[in-house]
């Protein structure tokens, strides 16, 4: 049986589809049309066992006749080892399917381990918080601050060092309000991480900020010292806040409310803004009866 060429294959047309090309070593092709045009699928039948079987070797031209003779050829050495060479073909399969499913695992794995803050800071201010000024402040604030110092770091590398150092730095030049609220933008945000995936998974040492107790980290004669009285950058934060509370609430996914930091009542927020505006302790308010209130004298 004289062996088929490359010449013969080119010389097919629409008409001879159907028709099976044979060649010595039990190689045959089946001869069909495509859009592309003839296509010749070529397969090795063998015995195996009281059964004629068929392995796929190729199809021509897609795939070359010294490759599909090769598939041939090998496909003749496994039955010569007693193994059927559909069975190694499916085993071969399903290993490379497994290798590639661990590859992309890896690759995922490793891709998750290399998120950094200010990965962690996007998906937050996406995902995790709706101040009223669309996060333009929180933004300002990590442009200046965060991003500079950690932005870079990966999630997982953070450490309770690196929290206490971003903080003194903003507490140095003096801003000690700003530190205590800026602190509490992170612990808000790496609160909101360790209950989310990627995230999660990248905390499982903790959540840095829980380990931090800004106290120290602030003068201890600050408090002392501005108990009763706020500058009006303050005060205007302090109104910012109350605005914020509501819809940072309001934001959080259902079920993490319970977790989640309620905003104060109307009545509480008014008592604050009283206290702050009379300079009158919370006990001397809460004792006092509108007889004693004239609004007209403002006393």
């Amino acid at each position: 049986m004289a062996k088929i060429t490359i010449k013969e294959l080119e010389s097919l047309t629409a008409n001879d589809a159907g028709r099976i090309l044979r060649e010595d070593g039990n190689l045959a092709g089946r001869i069909s049309l495509r859009k592309d045009g003839v296509s010749v699928s070529f397969f090795y039948r063998y015995r195996w066992g009281d059964q004629n079987k068929e392995y796929a070797c190729g199809s021509w031209p897609r795939k070359s006749l010294t490759d599909i003779r090769k598939a041939r050829n090998q496909a003749r050495a496994l039955i010569d080892e007693q193994i059927n060479p559909n069975e190694h073909k499916k085993t071969a399969k399903a290993q490379a399917y497994a290798a590639a499913n661990v590859e992309a695992e890896q690759v995922k794995t490793t891709k998750v381990k290399t998120l950094t803050v200010q990965d962690l800071a996007k998906a937050w201010l996406l995902d995790g918080v709706a101040r009223k000024d669309g996060n333009a402040e929180l933004q300002r604030r990590f442009n200046k601050d965060l991003f500079p110092a950690l932005g870079k770091t990966a999630v997982n590398n953070v450490s309770e060092h690196d929290v206490r150092a971003l903080i003194r730095t903003v507490v140095s030049p003096g801003a000690h309000r700003q530190a205590i609220s800026f602190f509490a933008d992170l612990t808000q945000m790496f609160s909101w991480a360790r209950k989310r995936q990627p995230w999660r998974a990248l905390l499982v040492e903790g959540d840095p900020t829980e380990l931090v107790d800004i106290s120290p980290l602030i003068p201890a004669d600050y408090e002392a010292e501005r108990s009763r009285i706020l500058s009006p950058a303050e005060l205007l934060e302090l109104h910012t806040r109350f605005q914020h509370m509501p819809a940072d609430y309001d934001a959080l996914p259902a079920g993490q409310k319970y977790d989640g930091i309620r905003p104060l009542k109307k009545e509480t927020q008014l008592a604050l803004w009283i206290s702050l505006g009379t300079l009158c302790r919370i006990g001397e308010l809460l004792q006092a009866k509108w007889k004693n209130v004239d609004l007209d004298q403002q006393t």
